[in-house]
């Protein structure tokens, strides 16, 4: 099977109920679609568009003050033209951009893609398209381990260990699906980690949040295909629900040693 991509199904458990909590959000579209698919727009608004989405300067701090400013002009055009009205624009972590020459390697500037939450959005996990930065495998195939860090890198804002990610061994469409228990003594730096993002405007995914999965389970036919696969045959083989008290004797037994040697760092 061609796997293409990663998935994530990051989670942990209530210490007291037992219940499990996943990380969820909205998907995004491109405000380049908007543009595209949009007659009203004035050359002037396409070119603007096009200059904010490839920015060519090297300081990434001024990169993202700039973007945050950028995504306010586009808000403001939009709205103005009765587009999307009250619909935050948001731009994706910045892609740095290499070009090749024949002297070698020399940076491009970066890439940036504004992103904005549809009326009828879908719901889903954290998950990516493997890219030729991932790397391959020593057989040749994709490092799907690689995207799914990647992914939580720019959607979270975490570097998250291998050591950290398990393999499931189910594949979505293409896309391998890992899964990341979170020890309770680490979900606060996730859920700092989130809002920090969801501050600066940065990711693909809005508004993500840990959700009991009693409550995602009802509504997986608003997730999309993937996040909807790799949710419902996870948990399907492990249920929604531990026992209370062997939970809490995992739980101990998580947070004494392992811990002190897989720590989770911001990004």
């Amino acid at each position: 099977m061609n796997r293409s991509g990663a998935a994530a199904i990051i989670w942990f458990e209530d210490e007291t109920t037992g219940e499990k909590k996943v990380l969820v959000g909205k998907e995004s579209k491109y405000v380049s679609d908007i543009f595209a698919n949009t007659n009203n727009f004035t050359d002037g608004d396409r070119e603007l568009l096009n200059v904010m989405e490839n920015l060519t300067v090297d300081d990434i701090n001024y990169v993202k003050q700039v973007c945050g400013e950028q995504a306010d002009e586009l808000e403001t055009i939009i709205q103005d033209k009765n587009i999307l009205e009250d619909t935050r624009i948001q731009y994706d972590t910045p892609e740095k951009i290499i070009i090749k020459t024949d002297e070698g390697d020399k940076p491009g500037g970066y890439k940036i893609n504004y992103r904005y939450l549809p009326n009828k959005f879908k719901k889903g996990i954290i998950k990516g398209g493997y890219a030729d930065i991932d790397g391959k495998n020593d057989d040749g195939s994709n490092n799907t381990l690689k995207t799914i860090m990647r992914e939580i890198r720019e959607e979270v804002g975490m570097n998250i260990k291998p050591s950290e990610i398990s393999s499931t061994g189910i594949n979505c469409s293409g896309y391998d699906v890992y899964s990341i228990q979170i020890p309770h003594m680490h979900i606060k730096t996730f859920e700092d980690a989130i809002n920090s993002r969801k501050q600066r405007r940065i990711g693909e995914v809005y508004d993500l949040e840990f959700v009991l999965l009693s409550i995602i389970q009802p509504d997986l036919k608003n997730y999309n295909e993937k996040s909807r696969c790799a949710i419902s045959r996870f948990f399907g083989i492990r249920g929604g629900k531990t026992n209370r008290k062997t939970n809490r004797k995992t739980n101990r037994k998580t947070n004494r040693k392992p811990n002190r040697k897989t720590k989770t760092k911001k990004h």
